[in-house]
């Protein structure tokens, strides 16, 4: 009787065990467990993208003040925050029609506290003709609250895609985003920080890569987020 009854435990087992293994999650299906998932595998929030150094021409210093969400402006802004580093050089400029003159040009350069914090994207071609890496200033990490809506939207790129709605929270915020000046030299941080806790529904489309989905443009593009009223 005990060894028919073991005999019964061990095929129990065994069935829970095929069961078990029959029901494991595809992640191809564009399901919200699979899409919170792919949220999670991509959480960091970033300003918008810039190129470094950032260069400002002596001409240019007295219009900080007024345009800190350009290059004069920004450059003395996040020098002050501690993410950049200021150096500045004499350099010569040619004139259309022969000569040259030399110009002060400040140049601002990632510091060592940012670094950490600054996420490389791309490369973009600088005053001086020379290749300049560009990228963002991450400052938060990103967590979706709910998926509201999740919209099959064909093929983008050749590959299965959904446009998913959903709402976010901002977890483990930089001290440097709470800076007031900072947010009004990079307004996408203050308008991320806007939208969070679930004050705005997002749009995020999202594409299937190697039998997982990928997320695609997220908060840091602060046009694809509407504030619920």
């Amino acid at each position: 009787m005990n060894q028919a009854s073991n005999r019964l435990a061990v095929l129990a087992i065994a069935m829970v065990a095929m069961h078990v293994t029959g029901c494991t999650r595809n992640e191809a299906e564009p399901t919200e467990a699979n899409l919170l998932d792919a949220f999670a595998r991509s959480p960091d929030v970033c300003a918008t993208r810039f190129p470094l150094p950032l260069e400002v021409p002596e001409s240019e210093r007295a219009s900080a003040a007024k345009y800190p969400t350009m290059a004069p402006g920004r450059g003395p802004i996040l020098l002050e925050a501690g993410l950049l580093e200021k150096t500045t050089v004499t350099r010569e400029v040619r004139k259309y029609l022969g000569g040259s003159f030399m110009v002060e040009v400040d140049q601002y350069s990632l510091s060592e506290a940012a670094k950490s914090f600054f996420k490389p994207n791309g490369d973009v071609v600088g005053v001086d003709g020379k290749n300049h890496q560009q990228g963002r200033l991450c400052f938060a990490k990103r967590r979706v609250t709910a998926i509201k809506q999740i919209e099959p939207v064909g093929k983008v790129n050749l590959r299965d895609a959904v446009k998913v709605a959903y709402t976010y929270e901002l977890a483990e915020v930089a001290e440097f985003a709470k800076s007031a000046a900072v947010q009004r030299a990079l307004p996408s941080i203050a308008k991320a920080m806007e939208q969070s806790d679930g004050k705005a529904t997002c749009h995020a489309v999202m594409t299937l890569v190697d039998g997982r989905w990928k997320t695609g443009r997220t908060p840091d593009s602060i046009s694809e987020c509407l504030v619920d009223h």
